[in-house]
Protein backbone atom coordinates (compact mmCIF):
# COMPACT_ATOMS: atom_id res chain seq x y z
CA UNK A 1 0.00 0.00 0.00
CA UNK A 2 1.50 3.34 -1.37
CA UNK A 3 1.32 6.44 1.06
CA UNK A 4 -1.46 8.25 -1.60
CA UNK A 5 -3.78 4.98 -0.77
CA UNK A 6 -3.41 4.98 2.50
CA UNK A 7 -3.34 8.91 3.14
CA UNK A 8 -6.67 8.48 1.27
CA UNK A 9 -8.15 5.86 3.30
CA UNK A 10 -7.35 7.49 6.57
CA UNK A 11 -9.34 10.82 5.07
CA UNK A 12 -12.41 8.69 4.00
CA UNK A 13 -12.18 7.06 7.70
CA UNK A 14 -11.80 10.16 9.21
CA UNK A 15 -14.50 11.53 7.55
CA UNK A 16 -16.96 8.41 8.07
CA UNK A 17 -16.16 8.87 11.66
CA UNK A 18 -17.25 12.47 11.67
CA UNK A 19 -20.60 11.80 10.11
CA UNK A 20 -21.88 9.19 12.57
CA UNK A 21 -20.61 11.58 15.32
CA UNK A 22 -22.49 14.19 14.03
CA UNK A 23 -25.35 12.04 13.44
CA UNK A 24 -25.30 10.86 16.70
CA UNK A 25 -24.92 14.06 18.32
CA UNK A 26 -28.03 15.57 16.67
CA UNK A 27 -30.15 12.43 17.14
CA UNK A 28 -29.05 12.43 21.31
CA UNK A 29 -30.15 16.73 20.72
CA UNK A 30 -33.49 15.19 18.72
CA UNK A 31 -34.79 13.10 21.17
CA UNK A 32 -33.66 14.76 24.00
CA UNK A 33 -35.29 17.65 23.17
CA UNK A 34 -38.35 15.82 21.97
CA UNK A 35 -39.07 13.77 25.39
CA UNK A 36 -38.09 17.19 27.24
CA UNK A 37 -40.89 18.75 25.58
CA UNK A 38 -43.36 15.96 25.84
CA UNK A 39 -43.32 13.67 28.88
CA UNK A 40 -41.13 15.16 31.24
CA UNK A 41 -39.11 18.42 31.73
CA UNK A 42 -36.62 16.30 33.56
CA UNK A 43 -35.51 13.85 31.67
CA UNK A 44 -32.05 14.43 30.80
CA UNK A 45 -30.30 11.44 27.68
CA UNK A 46 -27.03 11.93 28.86
CA UNK A 47 -26.87 12.87 32.92
CA UNK A 48 -24.14 15.61 33.68
CA UNK A 49 -22.04 17.10 31.14
CA UNK A 50 -21.83 14.12 28.53
CA UNK A 51 -23.65 15.86 25.87
CA UNK A 52 -22.22 19.36 26.09
CA UNK A 53 -18.98 17.05 26.33
CA UNK A 54 -20.05 15.15 22.99
CA UNK A 55 -20.77 18.76 21.46
CA UNK A 56 -17.41 20.03 22.15
CA UNK A 57 -15.83 16.83 20.85
CA UNK A 58 -17.43 16.76 17.36
CA UNK A 59 -16.70 20.43 17.29
CA UNK A 60 -12.74 19.72 17.77
CA UNK A 61 -12.96 16.78 15.18
CA UNK A 62 -14.82 19.18 12.61
CA UNK A 63 -11.98 21.62 13.30
CA UNK A 64 -9.07 18.86 13.11
CA UNK A 65 -10.49 17.95 9.98
CA UNK A 66 -10.58 20.84 8.32
CA UNK A 67 -6.86 22.20 9.56
CA UNK A 68 -5.56 18.74 8.03
CA UNK A 69 -7.67 18.91 4.81
CA UNK A 70 -6.36 22.25 4.67
CA UNK A 71 -2.78 22.49 5.21
CA UNK A 72 -2.62 19.05 2.62
CA UNK A 73 -4.09 21.56 -0.48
Amino acid sequence: MNKESRQNLVFRLSVGTFSVSTVLLFGFLLAQTYVRWVVNQNFTLLGGFELEALTLLVLGQTIALSYIYRSER
